[in-house]
Formats: C-alpha cells, structure tokens, sequence
C-alpha cells in the first residue's frame, strides 16, 4: 500500500498514529452542532486520517452511493449524509459512502465495525473468514485493530507469500488472500512475515510453526473460534 489515503488501487487507509490528535468531536456519536457532521480528516497534511473535525453537511449520501471528496482524499469534506465519510477515492475525487459506527450494532448483516487509526476512523466494512476465502477477487480478508476481519484490497504485488516480510508501514493489506501479516513465524527475520491462516480443527501447519488461536483462548467472536496463525508456539 502507500500513502495516499483511500483510492481503489491497493492503498491503505490504516496508519499508526502516535497519539495526540486534536479531535473536535466523535463520530461515534455525531456531536456537531446541527447542520454539520463529524467526520475523519488529515489535519497534518498527509495522507492518512489521523484527526476529528465538524464541517458543514454538504449531501445526502448514505451507505454503498457514489461520493465527491473536495481537496484530497483525506480531506474530510464531501457530499455524504451525517454519519458517513466518502472513502476510496479515485483521481477524479469519487468514490463511495462508508457508514460511521459505534459497536457492532450499528452496521448492517455482514458488516463490521471495524476501529482504525486510534478511534478516529470507525467505520463500517464489509465482513469476512479468514478461512473461507469469500472476499471477491483482488481482495484480502485482513484483521482490524479490534480484532475483526475485513474484506480489502490485496495491494502485496509480487510480494506477499509465506516467509515474506510486510513491514508495519505497507499495512495489513500486504500478504496475500489467507495470509496473515504479524510476528512469530518461523524463518521471520523482520518486524512482521505473511504467514497462513489455519483451521485451530486440523493439522494444516508446516513444522515448526503450529496453528495458535489468533484470539486466544475463550476470547474469539461467534463463528471464528477455529481461526489460527501459523506461528512458532
């Protein structure tokens, strides 16, 4: 991935902020006075979203309709409704409404409330298995940082295999399709290696990794509580 905040040609929109962001308001829970929303910015002139802001609601775009940014991808400033940012945008500046969420209740059957970028960008993506492969094609399915999964555009390349290296700063989306980016492979000489998802129920490891829940034990949401990751034990 690289930097450029959200267009559809395998970037990331996750950063790793170092805190301290000053942020006038939540998105969670829309407190801007009346006639402007809160929505996700990059107030420091690059290309993530690291930030909170008010603006003016400029349209009644909701979930999944067509959107125009102004300014730069990450600019904040679009013609979504209240409560939805316009992400994914192209060079002409279009692209699509993502919902804001507060908790999993909050987004439709099959979403996720997916956290990013210290609780600046929580927004609502398609949902997905590590182990059933169901994402459409060119796309991963990917861990957020609240420990669920997502559908996202696979930008790994000719990278991207068991063994290679994914640094923290090309983004999760750099392994390939049932490939997890992390630590504590087997042969990982860097910070983080693409190593395979597993089935906790089968022995599908190569020695001397061993499938280890990703969650951990008693901790896994309903439904993937036979996710591992090949990793030494």
């Amino acid at each position: 991935s690289d930097d450029t905040g959200g267009d559809d040609d395998g970037v990331s929109f996750v950063t790793r902020p170092d805190g301290g962001a000053a942020n006038e308001c939540d998105p969670k829970e829309q407190d801007c006075p009346r006639g402007q929303k809160c929505t996700a910015w990059a107030n420091d002139g690059g290309g993530f979203w690291n930030a909170n802001r008010c603006i003016e609601i400029g349209g009644t775009a909701v979930a999944g309709e067509p959107c125009q940014v102004e300014g730069s991808g990450v600019s904040g400033v679009d013609d979504c409704d209240l409560g939805h940012i316009c992400m994914y945008a192209n060079e002409e500046n279009m692209g699509t409404c993502i919902k804001f969420c507060e908790g999993q209740d909050a987004c439709d059957s099959g979403d996720v409330c997916a956290v990013y970028n210290d609780g600046v960008l929580p927004i609502c993506l398609t949902g997905c298995d590590p182990l059933a492969s169901a994402c459409p094609d060119g796309q991963s399915c990917i861990d957020t940082p609240n420990q669920r999964f997502i559908c996202f555009t696979d930008a790994s390349g000719e990278a991207g295999a068991d063994g290679d290296p994914c640094p923290p700063e090309d983004g999760e989306n750099s392994c390939d399709p049932g490939q997890w980016c992390g630590p504590g492979s087997s042969g990982c000489t860097d910070v983080n290696c693409c190593t395979p998802y597993c089935d906790l129920s089968e022995d599908q490891c190569e020695s001397p990794d061993q499938c280890v829940s990703f969650f951990g034990e008693g901790n896994a949401p309903p439904g993937l509580e036979d996710v591992g990751v090949c990793v030494l034990p």
